[in-house]
């Protein structure tokens, strides 16, 4: 690694790329993982030819082993047309990490990345009920819950990113059927995606959202991306972003698609306009026609206590969190915490990479100047 050139010459990069994609084949062997790399650049490129995606995606194994930046970072922050010195500002995909240990101790990583030992550690604030899933002995669990909630959604443990999360219903279904089927998408899930692996299956009891975050897009559940940093006792709110839903998707992040906007961290205010990551912009909402900029969001002094309450009595240990809230009709709620959420959509909304800026808020930079170097 110690031997690769910096250049921003494309040809130079691809060719690079292609000793580089030869040096790794075990790594890219892995047809899922290879896969996950291809749609993106079918996805972002649908008219191109079959050779320009292919310099694409050896250009994109350069900027990944270099730089640290996955494939949907390599269109999304345009490194194409980036300099060296612009690149190495942006916190990517895989440098991320040098800032996640310096923050939390990787043990502590199961306590949010398992989805029910968060659930049961900090219930009081998700404010809804919820089971987990395993094997047929928790049949008869599923059934008293379903009675009581016939509607819920459905969240694999061990992904991220709203993989694999949807609605469903009991009503008018016969419940073993249902049971097995949902059974049956943890291993449809783990073939599908390269990282994860959905073991169980966690159920939720659906969110009610509050009808000044439901007029937004009544079909999704609206949230609140709220990165927050502790130094000493005192905790940051970095970059807080809503997500809204578009086109009737139950989704809101910005992974399915939603609209993303700044919010300002004082006032709960909206403070840009509305962003997708296909990179459309806009001003008032597609579907709603309602203004994005400007917008209040409710409550937010509230938002404010329980995520300092969180970060200062909840998970002590545990120094940066990108939590997922939504406000419901019982109030601001958890929808997830994760332990290493990557600072896309910060870097997206500003423009701009914001390593340095980072850096300054916790007081600490990394002593390697790339991501792979020990």
């Amino acid at each position: 690694m110690e031997s690769i050139p910096v250049t921003t010459n494309h040809s130079e990069m691809i060719e690079i790329g292609k000793a580089l994609f030869s040096e790794h084949k075990e790594f890219y062997s892995n047809e899922v993982r290879l896969r996950s790399i291809t749609d993106v650049i079918d996805a972002e490129m649908p008219n191109a030819t079959r050779e320009e995606k292919q310099d694409v995606f050896f250009r994109s194994l350069y900027n990944y082993w270099v730089y640290g930046n996955s494939i949907k970072e390599e269109f999304g922050f345009d490194f194409a047309n980036k300099t060296h010195e612009e690149k190495m500002e942006y916190i990517t995909y895989r440098n991320r990490f040098l800032y996640m240990y310096h923050l939390n101790d990787p043990q502590t990583r199961h306590i949010l990345d398992n989805k029910w030992e968060a659930y049961n550690l900090m219930k009081r604030y998700y404010r809804r009920d919820a089971i987990v899933i395993r094997d047929e002995s928790d049949y008869d669990a599923f059934c008293a819950f379903v009675k009581e909630h016939p509607r819920f959604v459905v969240k694999p443990l061990g992904m991220s990113g709203g993989k694999g999360v949807h609605k469903e219903s009991a009503e008018n279904t016969d419940a073993k059927t249902l049971f097995r089927q949902i059974l049956d998408e943890r291993g449809e899930l783990t073939a599908k995606y390269h990282y994860g692996n959905a073991s169980a299956m966690m159920l939720e009891e659906m969110i009610v959202q509050a009808p000044e975050m439901a007029r937004l897009h009544p079909a999704s559940v609206q949230s609140i991306r709220l990165v927050t940093i502790r130094t000493g006792d005192k905790v940051h709110f970095w970059y807080p972003r809503l997500h809204i839903g578009v086109k009737g998707d139950f989704q809101s992040n910005a992974a399915a698609g939603g609209i993303t906007a700044l919010v300002d961290p004082e006032t709960g205010i909206v403070t840009s306009h509305g962003w997708c990551k296909d990179g459309s912009e806009y001003e008032i909402h597609p579907d709603t026609d309602i203004p994005i900029r400007g917008l209040q969001m409710p409550a937010w002094e509230e938002l404010v206590d329980i995520a300092n309450d969180l970060m200062r009595n909840v998970v002590p240990e545990i120094r940066y969190v990108g939590w997922d809230l939504a406000y419901s009709d019982k109030g601001w709620c958890i929808i997830e915490g994760n332990w290493a959420g990557e600072f896309v959509g910060d870097q997206l909304s500003a423009e701009r990479g914001l390593r340095k800026e980072l850096e300054a808020l916790i007081g600490w930079k990394p002593q390697q100047t790339y991501w792979w170097q020990a």
